[in-house]
């Protein structure tokens, strides 16, 4: 299994690979003016496809890391089937075009038609659509999961600043109350160590956490929900 920073680069590499095999595609459809039905279907897809990929490759590696690992290793295999199909395509067009900058519209659908006829164009239309909607599904669960991390991040940011301004100590009800907004602390895989440290703090003192044991505590939290989102995950698989 590829670690999580790898596995960010390798999505993103491919997203690169596939936009740039289907920008070639795009660029010889859209050479056909006047195009038949099947062409203009075909170009639709690569078209959609596209706008896909350039908002897959807005991501950055670190966040793809924080969606669940089977949920990236899922992206990535449907990216690599993707792009064997994609650069498939394109190499196949290529064969055929000779002079990519032509403005002869009637000689780019003599190429298109020399590569693939028409059934061949509802097939690859269907399969480009195919894949289309599965990375859209990616590129949702990517969405979702980047806002929920960096929703958890600056609510543990803001309380951390806040302790840091007027009071330098928080009430443990406090304590509690954000790390069960952030997460319930019952569905914490290390629910149990956590626990303690805030009952042994209970038990000092006033009753209140310093703000490093409570940056401490949140830090714990924030990395019990990243594992509680594999396993969750791999539950799922």
């Amino acid at each position: 299994m590829a670690e999580p920073i790898g596995l960010g680069a390798s999505v993103l590499a491919f997203v690169t690979l596939t936009l740039k095999s289907a920008k070639t595609i795009h660029d010889v459809l859209s050479a056909v003016k006047e195009a038949p039905d099947s062409v203009r279907r075909l170009t639709s897809e690569v078209i959609f496809m596209q706008s896909i990929l350039r908002r897959l490759s807005n991501f950055t590696n670190l966040q793809i890391q924080t969606i669940p690992v089977s949920d990236a290793e899922a992206l990535e295999n449907v990216l690599k089937v993707c792009f064997d199909d994609i650069s498939h395509i394109s190499e196949r067009l290529q064969d055929f075009v000779v002079f990519p900058k032509t403005n002869n519209c009637q000689r780019a659908l003599k190429w298109v038609r020399a590569a693939y006829n028409e059934t061949d164009m509802v097939r690859l239309t269907n399969m480009l659509r195919g894949h289309a909607y599965k990375l859209q599904l990616y590129l949702t669960i990517m969405q979702n999961e980047t806002a929920a991390a960096e929703s958890a991040s600056r609510m543990a940011e803001a309380a951390v600043q806040a302790m840091r301004g007027d009071q330098h100590t928080a009430s443990l009800t406090q304590i509690i109350g954000l790390l069960t907004d952030m997460h319930p602390l019952t569905t914490c895989a290390d629910q149990s160590e956590i626990v303690e440290r805030l009952a042994r703090l209970a038990m000092e003192d006033t009753r209140t956490v310093e703000v490093d044991d409570y940056e401490s505590i949140v830090a714990d939290v924030q990395v019990s929900e990243g594992q509680l989102g594999r396993e969750d995950a791999a539950a799922r698989g």
